[in-house]
């Protein structure tokens, strides 16, 4: 751990973080299920659910 020290602390100061690449790659785990939906409008939900993410009300 001592060794990696100055990689490692950044990642708590920045305010950078790798949720947006996570999201991506979990939205390519779903494209094999995505042939069975007829539009996008039917694997919208099923993307959000996935990503655990809520759309605000408009």
């Amino acid at each position: 751990m001592k060794k990696h020290k100055h990689r490692i602390a950044p990642t708590f100061q920045l305010p950078y973080s790798s949720g947006p690449l996570e999201t991506l790659n979990k939205i390519k785990t779903l494209k094999p299920i995505a042939s069975s939906y007829r539009s996008f409008s039917s694997l919208r939900p099923r993307i959000l659910l996935a990503c655990r993410t809520t759309q605000k009300a408009a």
